[in-house]
């Protein structure tokens, strides 16, 4: 008995551990969670990201020339509530003409998407087709696996950062000083 707790203990859990949301020690969540998005300098996928919820069907090539922040996110998830204050600081510090925001919402029930908006101050376009999460294509299209998740697309429409971690966003957009 005591072999197979030492086993189980040594072997199986270190690989569970990780599924429970614990990075293991010395790990940012992106080594765990971003590790399978679209990598940097790789062309982002061209395809439709969705209808807006102003009806407008959009895709990297509606923003080419500009600098492109896409969130993907929904109202149920709570690290993605945990987030949107400072996102919101982030969309009125960095928004302009030559950078625009975009969010992909995950949820299922447009009444709630749009009061979060509202009560929230979000004010950039969000895309959502309102589909179960097994049924929604933007995550396997994008290679995202967990929300929140944010990428930055460059002018060339390739990707400068792929991220779980919001900081990691705006020390991009500061360095890159548009």
């Amino acid at each position: 008995m005591k072999k197979l707790l030492f086993v189980f203990l040594t072997l199986l859990l270190p690989g569970i551990i990780p599924l429970w949301g614990q990075a293991p020690a010395g790990q940012d969540d992106d080594a765990l969670y971003a590790q399978d998005m679209i990598q940097v300098g790789e062309a982002f996928p061209t395809v439709s990201f969705g209808t807006s919820l102003d009806g407008k069907d959009l895709s990297v090539k509606d923003f080419a020339g500009q600098y492109l922040v896409l969130d993907f996110w929904a109202t149920w998830c709570p690290d993605c509530r945990k987030d949107v204050p400072a996102l919101v600081e982030a969309y009125k510090r960095f928004a302009s003409d030559k950078v625009v925001f975009v969010s992909i919402s995950w949820d299922q029930d447009r009444e709630r998407l749009e009061r979060f908006i509202r009560e929230n101050g979000i004010c950039w376009t969000q895309v959502c087709d309102f589909k179960p999460r097994t049924e929604i294509t933007t995550g396997k299209t994008f290679r995202v696996r967990w929300i929140p998740s944010i990428y930055i697309i460059g002018p060339d429409g390739k990707v400068l950062l792929g991220t779980v971690m919001l900081d990691k966003v705006v020390a991009l957009l500061d360095y890159l000083n548009i």
